[in-house]
């Protein structure tokens, strides 16, 4: 399967063309409470595929290119009531260490989070 175009002129990569990425999610609802499990997946991305103009930031990749990568992540919610709902969740379950494509920065290890929301 065929997941990089290349320019027909000079057979090279096109920038910036990401990886294949996906989310999938799973939701149950009950009363004011929501439970979500959802991972993020983003593909292996070969250096060969990288754009020869710098604009993919290869530089920041491994010699191989920017590795597959997957977290998983917990959420729940509960809505107090009509205006108030508090959050929590926690991302990155198994603490991987990733970047995102064309990115120079690590994005976060395992995490928590503690929400309140509200309106006005």
């Amino acid at each position: 399967m065929q997941l990089f175009k290349r320019e027909t002129n000079d057979n090279k990569p096109l920038a910036h063309i990401p990886p294949f990425n996906a989310k999938i999610s799973f939701s149950y609802l009950l009363k004011q409470h929501t439970f979500d499990f959802y991972t993020h997946y983003n593909g292996w991305k070969l250096a060969e595929n990288y754009d020869q103009a710098g604009v993919d930031n290869l530089v920041e990749a491994t010699s191989d290119g920017n590795p597959s990568w997957y977290t998983l992540n917990l959420a729940y919610t509960n809505k107090i009531d009509n205006t108030i709902s508090f959050a929590f969740a926690v991302k990155n379950i198994l603490d991987a260490h990733y970047k995102t494509f064309a990115s120079g920065l690590s994005a976060s290890g395992r995490n928590f989070v503690i929400a309140l929301h509200t309106t006005f």
